[in-house]
């Protein structure tokens, strides 16, 4: 096959769309289940704190025979309700 100058410009651009747009698709799908280890990077507990958690089930998990999953946007929400407000006392 011969494509023209401006015909190959057109697949190019068309081709790179679409991959623009499935790598939206992508990233937007950013709640798949994540393991214990990927779990404790994102909140920076120790396995251990976060196996402790999940057997007081304080913390989101998704348990499937001996593995526990966690969800992305959920552990990131969960740490979100724990944020703490601190406010300056006015002095007088």
């Amino acid at each position: 096959m011969n494509f023209t100058q401006h015909e190959l410009l057109d697949k190019i651009r068309l081709i790179v769309k679409e991959e623009l747009q499935q790598q939206q698709i992508i990233s937007s799908n950013d709640d798949g289940l994540i393991n214990i280890q990927k779990a404790s990077k994102l909140t920076g507990l120790a396995i251990q704190t976060i196996y402790g958690k999940c057997s007081l089930k304080l913390i989101p998990h998704y348990k499937k025979g001996k593995f526990l999953y966690f969800k992305k946007l959920e552990l990131i929400k969960w740490i979100e309700e724990g944020k703490q407000f601190h406010y300056k006392k006015d002095k007088y």
